[in-house]
């Protein structure tokens, strides 16, 4: 069953044809301008696949923490035919998502990354301020 070796937001993120992940301010948690605030929410993770997963299914969520998400993606990510490296028995994986998205109040707000079909998540909780009110 896949699962989630790590995840975070960035400022700015890519991913490489190589699998490498190019991240600038990674590791933020607060999100600061006028409301309503936009932004695009560059996710960075790396997923670990089992030996029989080709694929996985990955879903993104960003809302107000303890309310309905207001964004949703969805995504696939495909283990490589050939040149995948296996360590201790799994696939590492790197991946990249991006979720634009606006927020029209200031509160804490959270990402949360779910491998479709289990319970394996990852929550990346970060604060929205008004810079307005400062």
């Amino acid at each position: 069953m896949a699962d989630f070796d790590y995840a975070l937001l960035a400022e700015f993120a890519r991913l490489e044809p190589t699998g490498l992940v190019t991240a600038v301010g990674a590791g933020y948690s607060q999100l600061a301008g006028e409301l309503p605030a936009r932004a695009n929410l560059y996710v960075v993770a790396r997923l670990l696949l089992d030996a029989d997963d080709d694929e996985v299914h990955v879903r993104g969520e960003v809302g107000l923490r303890g309310e309905a998400a207001t964004v949703t993606i969805e995504a696939v990510v495909t283990k490589p035919q050939q040149g995948a490296v296996t360590v201790d028995g799994r696939t590492p994986i790197a991946m990249v998502m991006v979720l634009p998205a606006t927020f029209p109040t200031a509160g804490v707000c959270e990402v949360v990354l779910t491998v479709e079909g289990t319970d394996r998540q990852r929550r990346l909780p970060f604060l929205v301020a008004d810079r307005s009110e400062a």
